[in-house]
């Protein structure tokens, strides 16, 4: 209600001076006054990668990790299959990825963000900075690959998602803790 009065008295841009002054108090008020517990003789990315290290280390919730997988995949084949089959409907390609995101919203990401922030979590800054990079990095070839698929049905579309879910799923396997568990 605040930023639509002051929309319409001062204009659109107090919206943002508004946000930057709470931001400012919330700064200074919520943070805590604890000192660097950064090491002086390494590089920060060194830092950065020790302790995604030590998270893939850990493995802990790789089992709901695992199950994510299954509807993921699921939802994969249920849209190439109707797509082989000359199937072409909006139904046939997007009731399919529903199980896709079940996947990967309710039983793949959160525990996966979980794992990366609740190791350690003074090193849950750096932890998730390398995950994020990682997943930009994915996301660019993801990008890219996207470009050397036929864009003719949503058959090319299935194979490359089905790639890159069963290159997650190798590299998941490949965890030291994804063995045993």
């Amino acid at each position: 209600m605040i930023g639509g009065q002051l929309h319409v008295r001062i204009g659109w841009q107090a919206n943002f001076v508004l946000l930057a002054a709470e931001l400012a108090v919330a700064t200074v008020l919520g943070l805590p006054a604890v000192a660097s517990q950064t090491r002086g003789d390494t590089h920060w990315l060194r830092e950065m990668g020790d302790a995604f290290a030590r998270l893939a280390r850990h493995g802990r919730d790789m089992r709901m990790r695992a199950v994510g997988q299954a509807p993921t995949l699921t939802g994969i084949v249920a849209m190439i299959g109707p797509a082989l089959l000359d199937w072409r409907s909006g139904l046939a390609f997007t009731g399919p990825l529903v199980l896709f995101g079940i996947g990967h919203g309710l039983l793949l990401m959160p525990p996966t963000l979980a794992a990366t922030i609740g190791l350690m979590p003074a090193l849950a800054g750096a932890a998730a900075g390398i995950a994020g990079v990682s997943q930009q990095f994915a996301a660019a070839v993801g990008g890219h690959a996207v470009g050397w698929v036929r864009q003719d049905g949503p058959v090319g579309l299935g194979l490359l998602m089905a790639a890159f879910t069963l290159g997650a799923i190798a590299a998941q396997a490949m965890l030291p803790g994804a063995r045993g568990r």
